[in-house]
This record gives C-alpha cells, sequence and structure tokens, in this order.
C-alpha cells in the first residue's frame, strides 16, 4: 500500500505513483576572497537572469490559460537594492 497526499479527491483505477523519500541535501559553505565578491554576485544576477528566461514562456502560457492572479508567483522578484 502506498501512502500519500491525493492530488485530487475521488477513487483511482489506475496504478498510483510511488511516493519518492525526500533526501537530505548538503549545502556547501566556502570563503571567497573580499575582490570576488563582485564577480560572484554578477553570476548570481546572470543565473537568476537565465531563469527568468526559461520561466517566461511556461509564466505567459499559465497567465494565457489560467490568468494573471495564477501566474503572479512566477515572476521575477524585484531585486533588493540594499544588494548592490
Amino acid at each position: 500500500m502506498l501512502t500519500g497526499i491525493a492530488a485530487s479527491p475521488g477513487v483511482g483505477d489506475r496504478p498510483g505513483v510511488p511516493c519518492i523519500e525526500p533526501e537530505e541535501l548538503a549545502v556547501r559553505e566556502s570563503e571567497i576572497e573580499a575582490c570576488d565578491v563582485g564577480r560572484t554576485r554578477c553570476g548570481f544576477r546572470d543565473a537568476l537572469d537565465a531563469l527568468a528566461r526559461d520561466l517566461a514562456p511556461i509564466r505567459d502560457g499559465i497567465a494565457a490559460e489560467l490568468g494573471e492572479d495564477e501566474a503572479r508567483d512566477l515572476r521575477r522578484p524585484p531585486a533588493d537594492p540594499r544588494r548592490s
């Protein structure tokens, strides 16, 4: 018997999808030189830009199909001006 949270109420007549236990992920911490802080921030911003480009067509599809309210969470959050 599989246990978990149903995706929707009702009775199923097909095989279920097995639940996979989440694994513990380790966060690697390291120090960077002061001269590398700007480059590291720039790399992070580049990664955010790439993610925003990847999510844009998905967000637009959700907005077209379900409305802007449903797609709101997929907008890129504004940059924190204190961290520039």
